[in-house]
């Protein structure tokens, strides 16, 4: 589900935060999940950062095809 929800972001990517209200989820829920897929290489940071809820400024995360040219 969270990849789904940063798949349909595209090239504008999508923080925890972010994935978690598209979900309907709490942010504690969705954050390990994005975890899970950094460390399979299924979602990549793009770089990017947007502030959170908290106003912190947290990693714009996009699938691979959509990581920006450096």
């Amino acid at each position: 589900m969270a990849f789904s929800a940063i798949a349909r972001s595209q090239f504008h990517g999508m923080t925890a935060d972010e994935v978690a209200r598209a979900l309907g989820e709490t942010v504690l829920a969705i954050r390990p999940r994005i975890t899970e897929l950094k460390k399979a290489g299924a979602v990549v940071c793009s770089g990017g950062k947007r502030p959170n809820i908290s106003g912190v400024s947290a990693d714009v995360m996009v699938i691979i095809k959509y990581l920006p040219p450096k």
